[in-house]
């Protein structure tokens, strides 16, 4: 597996992963809203085109094996910051331009951005999380939470989808496969204003 979880104070963390080549995704969300999910699933997914490195905050006790079992990719493509949107979560973390994700589970309701304005603002994609649960939760509303994130200037792509089910996953992969594309190709000074 060429993927790695690491908390930010450990030593051993890519202090610059922009420097390396690689894009930086920070993740951003409440504690629960799918996070880790999200991760595993994408490194699953990725794991055998793509060297992805990860900068977790909310190590669970289930991770603490994995710090150290899992080798670390030299100059990932794509390292992903686990933030709860805390400016300490990400402090001596120099990744460059980064692209910013924000994760919003349907159990929180579609008013949740309104709670969130700062985060939702600069965000590049909203990710609608855990929606294999939309059908059981008949008071929440994809149009709704559309309307309540645009009027509140959110620009970003709303992606709703369940990395436990697969649900639109594949949306997700394509994204960040078309974000490390252009990274890719965009000239190496110009990569920490991508």
């Amino acid at each position: 597996m060429q993927s790695y979880l690491v908390s930010p104070a450990e030593s051993r963390a890519p202090r610059d992963p922009g420097r390396h080549g690689g894009l930086t995704i920070e993740l951003i969300s409440l504690p629960g809203a799918g996070k880790t999910t999200l991760i595993e699933a994408t490194i699953a997914r990725l794991n055998s085109r793509v060297r992805v490195g990860v900068i977790g905050n909310e190590l669970a006790a289930s991770d603490a094996g994995r710090e150290t079992s899992e080798p670390k990719p030299e100059n990932p493509d794509l390292t992903l910051i686990e933030s709860r949107g805390d400016p300490n979560d990400t402090s001596g973390i120099d990744p460059g331009k980064r692209r910013t994700v924000v994760l919003l589970s349907v159990t929180d309701g579609d008013d949740r951005p309104d709670h969130h304005l700062k985060m939702v603002a600069t965000a590049d994609v909203v990710i609608v999380s855990k929606a294999e649960l939309l059908r059981s939760l008949p008071g929440f509303s994809l149009d709704s939470l559309e309307r309540r994130l645009r009027g509140l200037g959110c620009k970003a792509m709303i992606m709703p989808l369940s990395a436990k089910s697969g649900l639109h996953l594949d949306e997700w992969l394509n994204w960040l496969e078309t974000e490390l594309a252009v990274y890719r190709q965009s000239p190496a000074d110009s990569r920490r204003d991508f």
